[in-house]
Parts: structure tokens; C-alpha cells; sequence
């Protein structure tokens, strides 16, 4: 199905009660319409999100084989999950020396310098990186790498024209949407704000930001072992199970998530997600 075709869909289920929300917001002033732009906003997101669910899968698997899940599943406790996490890691290194994959999630969205500088020494081949908003469920796009940071930032580079490809379209739905009713006019403001949200992720990953927040690496268990302590590490889950790269599924915690997992934006996440961590020792290159 092509995207314009599922907006429309999306449009016939979520306009007429975005709307009474949305007048609902608009009655007031001051303080409520900054509440009225984050509501916006989450609505737009809703739009995005179900355009990204159907025709842009983030993760592309062979299913050919067993399929392996690696990392915190919706509904798990994070912590009860780093921690037997780790437990696996400390019984893999005493027995084995061979190399592993392994996923590692952060503590915080973090730039290239410091991918690079938290992964040194470390054959990393995926970053996963999101814009972190605030209860906001921007995309999360993972970013094949080699080198770093040259890959990654290349592939920032890529995701930035992509997002900006994505805001041209949005602009050109709400620009065809020329009529008066309600309907219409509700539907062009969730097409402008999905095309604001789109430039503001596209001048995020353009300006190579704070956005990774976890890796996949293959190494040693006591190389696993000893990045586990690392500064801003948050969770390293080997998975030597894994008979491929190309038959795994990586779900990695969401920093800005302390407790349990759930999707980006859901009650669940703080109010502002942590961003930065220790300083790198190179600027990145």
C-alpha cells in the first residue's frame, strides 16, 4: 500500500477525535497552547508512526532460519534485565573465549565522538539512534557501520536527506488539502506539524546529534565483559546464540525508560530523556 493511501486511511480513524481535541485546546490561551503544539505533535506522530510501521520496518530479518530476539522485551523490567544480562555475561566469559554477538544499550543518547569513544576496540556493525522528544515517538533507524565515526556519520547524513524527503511530502499532502471544514482544516494541521516534526529530526541527524543510544558488537566475552563497565553502559546481553547477524531481532532499553520497556513516547519514559555522556577524548572526526 502506498503511504499516501495509508494517510488517508489514518486520516478516517484519527481525524474526527483528534479534532474535538484539538478545539478543545485551541479555546484556551497562554500555557495550554504550548500543551495545544504537543498535542499536535502527538497526533502527527500518530500519523507517522502507523506510516512507519506499514512501509518502513526498521529491522529487516531473514526468517529463513530461527529467528533469535536479543535484548528487553515491552512490559520487562529493565533493570531485572541488565542485571541477568550481565549474570550471562560473567558465566560466557569463565567458558568461552570465542567471539559473540552481543547488543549494548546505553544510559544516554549519545553523539558520534562518544559511540566512538564508548565502543574503542569494539567491532561494532549497527547503531541504533532515535531523536529523543520528550514523550514523543520519533523514529528509531538503525545505522550500519564499519568505521567509526565516519560510517555513522554518513549514515546520519542519509537518514537527514530521508527526513527531508519525508517533510516534502507531508507539505505537499497539506498543500492539496485547499478546503474549509473542519475536517480539512484539522487534517492540513497534522500533515504541518508531521512535516515539522520531519525537519526537526532531518536538522537533528544533519547536525550529527545526541541520538545513539545502542550497538551491536561482536567480540570476545571478556571484551563484552570488561565494555560492560564502561561509562554510560548500560547493558551489554551477548547472544551467542545467534547462528547470524541477518536472523536477529535487537531490542535495545530506551534510556530515557528507568524502570519498565515500552515504546518511545509511552507513559513510561521520563519527561526528558537523558542526553550526553562523559565527555570523548577526541573530537569525533
Amino acid at each position: 500500500m502506498g503511504r499516501r493511501s495509508l494517510l488517508r486511511r489514518v486520516d478516517d480513524l484519527l481525524l474526527p477525535p483528534l479534532g474535538r481535541g484539538i478545539r478543545w485546546l485551541q479555546a484556551g490561551t497562554g500555557r495550554r497552547r504550548v500543551v495545544t503544539s504537543t498535542a499536535l505533535i502527538a497526533c502527527a506522530l500518530l500519523v507517522v508512526a502507523a506510516v512507519w510501521s506499514t512501509d518502513r520496518p526498521t529491522q529487516h530479518v531473514d526468517d529463513s532460519g530461527p529467528v533469535v530476539r536479543v535484548g528487553v522485551n515491552e512490559g520487562e523490567s529493565i533493570p531485572d534485565y541488565a542485571e541477568a544480562a550481565h549474570g550471562e555475561l560473567e558465566l560466557l566469559a569463565r567458558n568461552s573465549t570465542a567471539p559473540t554477538w552481543a547488543l549494548v544499550s546505553l544510559a544516554a543518547y549519545v553523539g558520534p565522538g562518544q559511540v566512538t569513544e564508548v565502543a574503542k576496540g569494539q567491532a561494532v556493525v549497527r547503531v541504533y539512534a532515535r531523536v529523543p522528544m520528550p514523550r514523543a515517538p520519533t523514529e528509531i533507524v538503525h545505522l550500519n557501520v564499519t568505521a567509526l565515526p565516519d560510517d555513522l556519520l554518513a549514515e546520519m547524513d542519509r537518514v537527514a536527506e530521508r527526513k527531508d524527503a519525508d517533510a516534502a511530502g507531508y507539505a505537499d499532502l497539506a498543500g492539496k488539502l485547499s478546503g474549509s471544514s473542519a475536517q480539512e482544516t484539522h487534517q492540513r494541521e497534522v500533515y504541518r506539524t508531521a512535516q515539522e516534526l520531519a525537519e526537526t529530526e532531518a536538522d537533528a541527524y544533519r547536525g550529527h546529534c545526541e541520538c545513539a543510544y545502542a550497538l551491536v558488537v561482536r567480540s570476545t566475552p571478556q571484551d563484552l565483559l570488561e565494555l560492560s563497565g564502561r561509562d554510560v553502559v548500560r547493558a551489554v546481553d551477548a547472544a551467542p546464540e545467534m547462528e547470524g547477524f541477518e536472523r536477529a531481532v535487537f531490542l535495545p532499553a530506551l534510556p530515557e525508560q528507568p524502570g519498565i520497556a515500552g515504546p518511545p513516547g509511552s507513559a513510561l519514559s521520563d519527561d526528558e530523556p537523558p542526553v550526553g555522556g562523559p565527555p570523548a577524548s577526541e573530537p569525533p572526526g
